[in-house]
């Protein structure tokens, strides 16, 4: 599964710089891209607050975007746990998955 995430590059999805086996516990800490922004069950609130409808449809696309390239890998990757705590928005209104 590491082998796959140092490959991944994609504006809309968090690059992967590492990991390493923490001594004490034997746990796995994965170095990630810092994202600043909020999830997007933070985010976006039911209508008619929050996002604009153009702008919760490119965060959408940006979502869309991200599996459409981890499903075109070789071989295939699914996420498997889409949600809204899985999702960052960016300052700049863009979808990343984490």
């Amino acid at each position: 599964e590491l082998r796959m995430l140092r490959r991944l590059r994609h504006p809309n999805i968090v690059l992967f710089y590492g990991a390493c086996i923490l001594l004490d516990t034997r746990d796995l800490a994965l170095a990630m891209e810092y994202v600043r922004g909020a999830r997007l069950d933070r985010f976006v609130p039911p209508p008619p607050h929050g996002p604009s409808t153009p702008q919760r449809c490119k965060l959408a696309d940006d979502v869309c975007c991200a599996l459409h390239y981890l499903h075109r890998q070789k071989p295939q990757l699914v996420h498997g746990d889409i949600k809204g705590s899985n999702i960052m928005v960016e300052q700049s209104i863009g979808g990343v998955l984490n």
